[in-house]
């Protein structure tokens, strides 16, 4: 029979909290995109300044389908200004409208709750033409 070996192992060392200053050490080694994901998932919105967090929103190289999900995130929507805001919903309709199916539309408006974004006519006017040939969608 196999000795019984104890062990007085302790896991007090990773139930504490880790310092502020390595976390944003973590950080800096993250692409933009790690950064606000990561950001967002431990809500650590406070741990940058505003001003960067913002930067990182505006200047880095994100899919649409990113940055809708990061601004659905309200400390990340409320540090961009209106004007900032109101481009990127021009963005979004300028790719929703580069999309030849109207059911694609229809999805990407939906997938991201971006009815806002659009007039009721432009909204009708999308469903009209999905109607118009569903099979073909």
């Amino acid at each position: 029979m196999k000795y019984l070996i104890t062990y007085n192992e302790s896991i007090r060392q990773f139930l504490k909290p880790k310092p502020e200053e390595d976390i944003k050490k973590a950080l800096d080694n993250m692409s933009i995109d790690q950064k606000l994901r990561h950001i967002r998932k431990y809500k650590l919105n406070d741990l940058l300044p505003k001003e960067e967090i913002r930067d990182l929103l505006l200047y880095g190289d994100h899919t649409i389908e990113d940055l809708m999900d990061f601004l659905s995130y309200d400390p990340f929507y409320n540090v961009l200004t209106d004007d900032e805001i109101n481009d990127i919903k021009i963005d979004f309709r300028d790719i929703v409208y580069s999309i030849d199916n109207p059911g694609e539309q229809l999805s990407l408006i939906d997938e991201f709750d971006c009815f806002g974004f659009f007039t009721k006519d432009e909204i009708d006017e999308i469903k009209y033409n999905f109607e118009l040939n569903p099979k073909d969608y």
